[in-house]
C-alpha cells in the first residue's frame, strides 16, 4: 500500500503552501490609545422583557372577510375589506390600487370619499351640487373646478369646513358628497345594480353605527338620574358604573363567594388604592372602586346574573341585560 499523502482535489497546485511561521504579526495602531468610555456601572442592571407578543401580519388567502363588532345592542358583522365596485381595485393602467382594494364600511367616510371621486369624474355630482351662476356651461358642467375664479364655502351649519377659507368647486363638491350625504342621493339616482346594493350597504352600516353609539339612559324606574344620557365611551363605562354603584351596590358590598371578589376596601382615596385583582391604582371613594370592579372585571354582569342575591327584580334585571349584555340574554333566561 502506498503511504504517500493524497492530494486535495480542491487545492490548486500553483498556490503556495500555507506556513503559519511566515504570518506577519498585526502592527498596533499609531497614536495614543484612547481610554474606553464604557465603564461598568456599580448599580445592578435590570432588563425588562415584555411578555406581550409583537403584532404580526399574516398574509393568507384565507383571511376572514368579515369582522364581528361588539356593541351595547348586540353583535353584528360588517364587511372588513371592500373592493371598489367601479374600478375593481385597479388604477386606470391596470395596477393594484391600495386604497380601492382596502375600503371598509367600518371607515365609512373613506369609502364615501373614494366613490365620490369616481362619480364626480362621471359627472354625476353636478346635478346635486349646483355650480355658481356664470360657472356652468350650456351642458350644465362646471367651468372653473379648481377655484381660480369662483370659490365656494360649505353652507352646512356647524360643519368644520364652513369655518375654513373658500375653495374650488371640485373640493367643495367632494366634501358634500363624502360628509353631507350627497353621495347617497347620487347613488339613489343611479340605475346600476351594484351601486344600488352599495347604497343599501352604506345605509345598513350607518344604522348599525347609530344604534351602537347612541346615548343610553338608566332603565330602572323612579331613578333620579333617568334623564341623564350616557355615551358609549368605553363601552358605556359610565352607565355600567351608575348601575353598579346606584342599583346593584348591595350585591357588591355583600360577602363574596371564594375567589370571586366583588370590590375591596378603599385605603387611599386621594393617592389611589391598588386593585387586588389587576394592581391598577383606583382613585376615589368606594363607589369608584365598585365601578372599577363592575366595568374592568365584569362584576356587574355577574351581579345581574345572580338573581337570588342581587335585590333587583327580574324585570329590571332583564331590561339591563338586554341593554348592555344582550349576548348573555339566554344565560339570564336559564336562571329565571
Amino acid at each position: 500500500m502506498n503511504n504517500s499523502t493524497l492530494e486535495d482535489p480542491l487545492s490548486d497546485p500553483d498556490d503556495p503552501a500555507y506556513n503559519p511561521k511566515h504570518v506577519e504579526p498585526v502592527k498596533p495602531a499609531r497614536g495614543r490609545k484612547r481610554k474606553s468610555t464604557c465603564t461598568a456601572s456599580p448599580l445592578p442592571v435590570k432588563t425588562f422583557a415584555s411578555s406581550i407578543p409583537l403584532p404580526t401580519r399574516t398574509f393568507s388567502s384565507h383571511l376572514p372577510k368579515k369582522t364581528k363588532i361588539e356593541c351595547g345592542s348586540g353583535s353584528y358583522y360588517v364587511e372588513e375589506i371592500h373592493t371598489c365596485l367601479l374600478c375593481n381595485g385597479k388604477t386606470p393602467d391596470g395596477r393594484v390600487d391600495k386604497e380601492a382594494s382596502n375600503l371598509s364600511f367600518r371607515e365609512i367616510k373613506r369609502l364615501r370619499e373614494h366613490y365620490s371621486k369616481h362619480l364626480y369624474n362621471e359627472g354625476k355630482i353636478f346635478k346635486h351640487v349646483p355650480g355658481e351662476t356664470g360657472n356652468v356651461d350650456a351642458d350644465g358642467k362646471v367651468i372653473d373646478e379648481f377655484g381660480s375664479k369662483f370659490k365656494y364655502n360649505c353652507n352646512v351649519k356647524n360643519c368644520w369646513k364652513s369655518k375654513k377659507p373658500a375653495c374650488g368647486y371640485k373640493e367643495m363638491a367632494l366634501h358634500n358628497a363624502a360628509e353631507h350625504e350627497v353621495l347617497e342621493r347620487v347613488l339613489a339616482d343611479d340605475d346600476r345594480p351594484v351601486l344600488k346594493r352599495l347604497l343599501e350597504q352604506i345605509e345598513e352600516a350607518k344604522e348599525k353605527e347609530r344604534i351602537a353609539t347612541q346615548p343610553r339612559p338608566c332603565l330602572i324606574p323612579q331613578c333620579p338620574d333617568n334623564d341623564t344620557l350616557h355615551t358609549n365611551h368605553g363601552d358605556y363605562q359610565s352607565l355600567k358604573g351608575h348601575y353598579s354603584s346606584q342599583h346593584w351596590k348591595q350585591w357588591f358590598m355583600a360577602d363574596p363567594e371564594p375567589n370571586q371578589q366583588r370590590t375591596q376596601k378603599v385605603k387611599e382615596p386621594r393617592r389611589g388604592t391598588l386593585c387586588d385583582v389587576c394592581q391598577t391604582k383606583v382613585f376615589g371613594d368606594e363607589n369608584c372602586m365598585i365601578e372599577h370592579y363592575a366595568v374592568i372585571h365584569d362584576r356587574l354582569l355577574m351581579g345581574i346574573l345572580d338573581i337570588k342575591n342581587s335585590e333587583v327584580d327580574i324585570a329590571n334585571s332583564k331590561a339591563v341585560i338586554l341593554q348592555l349584555f344582550p349576548e348573555h340574554a339566554s344565560e339570564f333566561e336559564k336562571k329565571v
